[in-house]
């Protein structure tokens, strides 16, 4: 709709020389007092209200030329034209000068100039907004145009002054602004290429590169530049545009491959094919943070852009900060408002993710749909990571769902749905407070289950335990969640290891940052033996939760009541805050 915007502008400029000259020419006398019969000219072709302050100059020999300045017109109510209900326009100067003489008599023409300066075009939004629209420049020059003759169909264009092709520069800045006046987005480009023209029906604009700057609220000062190299072959009647070696870069990260556009249906189509290695996505993490003090804003409804998409990208070597994918391979594609990410494949840390994206709706808010299956990920490589600590092992497998409102700004997660089944196998819980805490307490429960646990001594030997002291070896963790209403609800958490089990239940409200849980230790010998269990209770904020253990249940009915409370004492020291903090730390919940 921009590119439209911009080609009605200029076909507009297009009106407003010929008429200038038609006016011009009737008269060949002082042109700027006909500027009112300029001005009548177009009202009655376009519905607008023109202004034409001038000056308007025109010259014969030994070359045409003609220019116009400072014209500007607005929609009252009476535009003719529907893309011009509700614009406003103002341009500078255009200006054309064609060589005719003595070229006309072997049927050709040298354009010494064509240009466009400073055209701005207001539009108004359907959310009350505006875009502004401003060609800052649009140039061609020194054009030898040669008619056809003889059985040749097509005229010859070419540069006057030999060469590879004509030449063209473009200069554009695209602002959209909410009801408020305020800036949603800015795009400041230009564009420069070599036009070589082959026929009526084809050319090519080689060597183009185009220089994009992007503004946005929620981007750092500045915004960010873009640039794009591409080679484009044009078939007019097959209305289709092949693009060839493109290279995008942004940010010093750069894609390569091919596209094509098709404007032969309703609907364009694109398809692409998209490479690149080495791509930090740090980089453009880092530029979207938001701008201290500026509060996240809603996008307004608006349409979607309809289209048929089929594409693919491959990527290698991909990082966001310390995690790396090594490679990431998705297939796109969509049509009537329905469009898919599927599959996309990441192969990180020994295993693989495979995931499905899909996007509907005609206008944002559009409804996002992922669903995802993780396979053989190791746990240990992924936490040392995050963490940069070797203290947790296992092969994560997990499958899952989520649907949520997209495409309009921030995340309302209470408005979020889905589900998650995993499972962690074969792992270890190592060099961490946390095994030495398990260990610790499985030692206890081992005394209690034998009735050894009778004094203070007894007590000191349980805590004494050396061998493993910094290993915890599990078989399997199995870890369900549901999520609605911004609530992650988790019915069945188990911990299987060779003497012992941990199983919990609870939730987090992820609206209010709050977690609700509770665990029991069962590290009797004898699982299912629910009088040797260490309850935790772990609640309140998600950055400083509280937890509590009820150590007395370990020695209900166990040890002789002079005793009792001094071996309470003992193990609350021991075990009290070791196992709840850590065992919050080391739980994926």
């Amino acid at each position: 709709m921009k590119i439209l915007k911009f080609l009605v502008g200029f076909v507009l400029v297009v009106v407003v020389l010929v008429t200038a000259t038609s006016v011009a020419i009737s008269t060949l006398v002082d042109f700027d007092q006909y500027a009112p019969k300029v001005e009548a000219k177009l009202e009655e072709e376009t519905g607008l209200d023109w202004t034409v302050k001038g000056p308007i100059k025109l010259a014969f020999f030994p070359s045409l030329k003609l220019s116009v300045a400072n014209i500007s017109a607005k929609d009252t109510g009476n535009a003719k034209i529907p893309a011009l209900k509700g614009q406003s326009l103002t341009f500078e100067k255009a200006a054309a000068q064609v060589s005719w003489f003595p070229h006309i008599f072997s049927k050709s023409v040298v354009l010494d100039e064509i240009a466009l300066m400073n055209l701005d075009v207001t539009q108004p939004a359907a959310d009350g907004g505006k875009m502004k629209l401003q060609l800052k420049k649009f140039a061609v020059a020194d054009i030898f145009v040669q008619a056809p003759e003889g059985e040749a169909k097509d005229f010859i264009i070419r540069p006057n002054a030999g060469g590879p092709g004509v030449p063209i520069s473009l200069a554009a800045y695209i602002q959209q602004d909410d009801k408020a006046g305020q800036m949603m987005s800015a795009i400041d480009a230009t564009y420069d290429a070599v036009l070589d023209y082959k026929s009526m029906d084809a050319f090519a604009l080689n060597e183009g590169l185009s220089k994009v700057n992007i503004k946005l609220p929620n981007l750092k000062d500045g915004g960010v530049d873009v640039t794009l190299r591409a080679d484009i072959d044009a078939a007019l009647k097959a209305k289709k545009f092949d693009i060839k070696n493109i290279q995008i870069g942004a940010l010093k990260q750069v894609l390569t491959g091919t596209a094509s556009i098709s404007l032969a249906n309703a609907v364009p189509a694109i398809d692409f094919d998209l490479k690149g290695k080495d791509i930090k996505g740090e980089s453009f993490l880092a530029v979207l943070q938001k701008p201290a003090g500026t509060a996240p804003a809603k996008k307004a409804a608006k349409p979607l852009p309809n289209l048929t998409i089929n594409g693919q990208v491959n990527l290698d070597n991909v990082t966001f900060n310390q995690y790396v994918v090594n490679t990431v391979s998705a297939k796109i594609n969509g049509q009537n408002s329905v469009y898919k990410i599927a599959p996309l494949n990441l192969a990180m840390y020994d295993g693989q993710a495979v995931m499905d994206v899909t996007v509907r709706g005609q206008s944002v808010p559009a409804s996002c749909a992922i669903t995802t299956d993780m396979s053989g990920l190791n746990l240990g490589k992924i936490l040392l990571a995050a963490a940069n600590k070797d203290m947790f092992t296992g092969a994560l497998n997990a499958k899952g769902n989520i649907k949520l409102p997209c495409l309009s700004g921030p995340i309302d997660i209470s408005k979020a749905e889905g589900a998650l089944d995993s499972t962690i196998s074969n792992g270890v819980i190592q060099k961490w407070g946390a095994s030495k805490a398990l260990n610790k307490a499985l030692s206890v429960a081992k005394a209690l289950e034998e009735g050894s646990l009778k004094d203070m001594a007894a007590v000191q030997q349980a805590l004494s335990v050396e061998e493993g002291d910094d290993r915890f070896e599990f078989t399997q963790i199995i870890a369900n969640m549901t999520l609605a209403n911004g609530m992650a609800n988790n019915t069945n958490f188990n911990l299987s290891a060779p003497l012992s089990e941990i199983r919990g239940s609870g939730q987090v409200d992820l609206v209010k940052q709050a977690i609700d849980y509770a665990l029991k230790l069962n590290l009797s010998k004898n699982k299912g033996n629910n009088e040797n269990f260490i309850p935790v209770k772990i609640s309140g904020p998600l950055s400083k939760p509280s937890y509590a253990i009820d150590t007395a249940s370990l020695l209900q009915a166990k040890a002789g009541q002079e005793v009792k409370t001094k071996i309470q004492d003992k193990i609350n020291e021991e075990l009290g805050d070791k196992v709840g903090k850590d065992i919050l730390k080391a739980l994926p919940f």
